[in-house]
């Protein structure tokens, strides 16, 4: 089941109002993706993104240390910056 784009904003709202997350890149990487449809079409809400292709994982600091990683393929980052430069320079590639 497809969830559409305002639902997608939702709930990146309310996760960016309601939790708090160890690196501050994370909220802004979020703010990102909810201002801009066209990546935010591209991307899935899955539990165990860490066996996609291209996944990403958004921790509160409540679960982890580790706010965000980056799964792609069989490689992980947690670098944020590097992570903001997969989203924004592959934004036709889907996030699963």
């Amino acid at each position: 089941m497809a969830i559409d784009i305002a639902d997608k904003k939702r709930f990146l709202t309310w996760l960016i109002t309601h939790e708090f997350f160890v690196r501050r890149e994370v909220s802004w990487i979020l703010n990102y993706l909810l201002t801009h449809d066209a990546i935010l079409n591209k991307v899935h809400f899955v539990e165990q993104a860490q066996h996609t292709p291209r996944g990403i994982c958004v921790r509160s600091s409540s679960v982890s240390d580790q706010s965000i990683t980056l799964y792609l393929d069989d490689r992980t980052y947690q670098d944020s910056d590097q992570i903001f430069h997969e989203i924004r320079f592959n934004w036709k590639n889907p996030f699963i």
